[in-house]
């Protein structure tokens, strides 16, 4: 019976029986750790012992209950002053029912208004196969019963909208086939080898074939070759370990030569027979990818016309403050300060949508040499020290003396400088303080830090952080362009570097940059 009642509740994460070295060291942790109640009853209904996991749901204790009736303790009329003895027995009892039929007997009942259980009695016979006690296993249920009745309650719900409709769609297949027919995206499954063996309606004209010429070829095989081996290596992780795709940029050929661009969205399914098929959902974006390439090469056009007369307005900004052409003071100062201060954030704007632009188009040209990293910290510093005093806040440089060269293009890494601080301007309150360091690491890298005491970033915003055009939610308060981080992650990794962030949300951020030095 122990052995039956250990593989019915465990099945194969147990060892059978005989394997165990003890039975009654088995028998005794079995007790104590099922996850379930579990209690001992005599023939006449009085406790032997319950398990912990009883105790802890009953709130009872087993030395407590020990030789007391199950009906005084646990019995739905134990408080009934009008009932004594076995007058307050439950209405249904599996001990009770156990004792008297010898045979399992298994129901379900409502505890309390929040514990559902479900009780099995199961009589404990001796080797004549006299009854001489009972077994009382009780499961809490109430969260699956809690789930049934309000998905009870939807369907009856459900059900009431679909009688409004016409007869056919009361089945739920006819109602999905409406409303794959219906959409406006392609909708389609694939059986394990890609292949396409349904699609909707509107799968023709998203994806340029007729249905006829669609069923049974691959997916992969009307994708363009740009994007075979997206589409071939998604479904494989897709079959080998369930990942689910969403929002795949994948390019798909017509019939007649011309391609149109497709989010594509992929997800694993497995039929009666275990074998792989997959759902999958084309949205076509040709039209948006038109204007979105519209818009960046308006966006090009226009930053290349406002970088000469920026960089002109600098210059000559710069030679007024200098007072090269005179004295600047008062009030001429102050505006003319201002005038240098927003040049230099449209500038640096310009310059990353420029830079994005190049990054785009695989046109960023890289010529690095072996340089000392201290100066270019130190010149892209200056460079943003009018967006320091702007804002009042103060920088503070550790730079570690005799650090390695490293082999980087000085232009590009000033840019991933000067983008990092700016960052850090932007969410820094006035009065607080960034910090620039940099040190030699031990594995042979220069490391920088960017550190601010700005409103920080939330955890789950971290991984995001180097999109291209994401911001965070702080960023609502603080515009941008989205592009600083993007550029500087894609420029180090283009030295074969690495940048990573951790923030404290409320109380700052730091970028910290390796760069592997000149051997």
């Amino acid at each position: 019976m122990l052995k039956k009642l250990i593989n019915r509740l465990f099945g194969s994460r147990v060892r059978d029986v005989e394997d165990l070295m003890d039975p009654y060291t088995q028998y005794e942790a079995i007790f104590a750790n099922l996850p379930v109640g579990l209690s001992y009853l005599t023939p006449d209904m009085r406790y032997i012992r319950i398990n912990p996991y009883l105790e802890k749901k009953t709130g009872l204790k087993s030395d407590e209950v020990a030789g007391k009736f199950c009906y005084d303790v646990n019995g739905m009329h134990k408080d009934d002053p009008s009932r004594t003895g076995e007058e307050r027995i439950c209405d249904v009892c599996g001990v009770r029912t156990a004792l008297q039929t010898g045979k399992p007997f298994k129901f379900v009942r409502r505890s309390r208004p929040d514990l559902v259980v479900e009780n099995v009695g199961v009589p404990i016979k001796d080797k004549q196969g006299r009854v001489i006690g009972a077994v009382e296993i009780i499961l809490d249920i109430t969260e699956r019963v809690n789930m049934e009745e309000r998905l009870q309650e939807y369907a009856n719900e459900l059900e009431e909208k679909v009688e409004e409709k016409t007869r056919e769609l009361r089945r739920s297949k006819r109602f999905l086939n409406n409303i794959i027919e219906s959409t406006t995206d392609a909708i389609f499954t694939l059986d394990s080898d890609g292949r396409i063996c349904y699609l909707n309606v509107s799968a023709e004209g998203v994806l340029g074939h007729t249905r006829d010429r669609l069923f049974g070829m691959r997916f992969a095989d009307i994708a363009s070759e740009a994007d075979r081996d997206v589409v071939l290596t998604a479904l494989k992780l897709a079959g080998e370990k369930g990942e689910r795709f969403q929002n795949l940029k994948v390019s798909v050929v017509g019939a007649e030569g011309g391609t149109s661009h497709q989010m594509l969205s992929l997800s694993p399914v497995s039929d009666d027979d275990s074998n792989n098929r997959f759902v999958g959902i084309c949205k076509d974006v040709t039209k948006e990818k038109k204007l979105e390439t519209e818009k960046e090469e308006f966006i090009t056009l226009l930053t290349h016309d406002l970088k000469t007369p920026l960089t002109s307005i600098m210059g000559y900004s710069a030679l007024i403050l200098n007072n090269d052409f005179g004295p600047v003071e008062g009030d001429m100062r102050t505006s003319m300060e201002a005038i240098q201060v927003n040049s230099q954030k449209l500038l640096s704007l310009v310059k990353n949508f420029l830079s994005a632009d190049k990054l785009d188009k695989h046109l960023m040209s890289m010529t690095p040499k072996p340089v000392k990293i201290e100066p270019i910290i130190l010149e892209s510093l200056k460079y943003m020290d009018p967006l320091f005093k702007d804002k009042g806040l103060m920088a503070e440089t550790r730079l570690s003396p005799n650090m390695p060269r490293v082999s980087v293009d000085k232009e590009h890494i000033e840019r991933v400088i000067c983008n990092l601080l700016s960052n850090s301007v932007k969410f820094t309150p006035p009065g607080g303080s960034i910090s620039v360091n940099a040190y030699h690491s031990d594995d042979g890298y220069v490391v920088m830090e960017i550190s601010d005491t700005g409103v920080g970033i939330p955890e789950e915003e971290l991984p995001m952080l180097f999109d291209k055009y994401y911001q965070g939610n702080a960023s609502s308060k603080t515009k941008g362009s989205g592009l600083g981080l993007y550029i500087a992650k894609t420029i180090i990794e283009a030295h074969e570097g690495n940048i990573m962030v951790s923030s404290v949300k409320g109380k700052g951020t730091t970028f910290t940059i390796h760069l592997p030095q000149v051997v």
